[in-house]
């Protein structure tokens, strides 16, 4: 019944974190629009999250937790961005 909780709070906190996950994608990107950096803008991305996550108290699940669903979310993102062409 743990895990179900912790799936259930990873997927909740992603529903809620896609609108800044998606704005904090596009500030790196204007900042860095150079291509083939996608590794390092990626860490910034994880850096700030991981920053602002850890000065918080109470959280339902741990940001090693939620890493890997916010990254795949972020890769989803850049992949349409990719795609629709907002990003080069």
């Amino acid at each position: 019944m743990q895990a179900i909780q912790a799936i259930i709070a990873i997927i909740t906190l992603i529903k809620e974190l896609l609108p800044l996950l998606i704005q904090i994608v596009a500030a790196v990107e204007q900042q860095f629009p150079q291509s083939g950096q996608g590794a390092a803008k990626l860490e910034i991305v994880r850096q700030t999250l991981q920053a602002t996550f850890d000065g918080i108290q109470g959280v339902a699940v741990s940001f090693e937790q939620a890493w890997p669903a916010m990254s795949a979310a972020i890769a989803g993102v850049v992949a349409l961005k990719n795609k629709v062409g907002e990003f080069k």
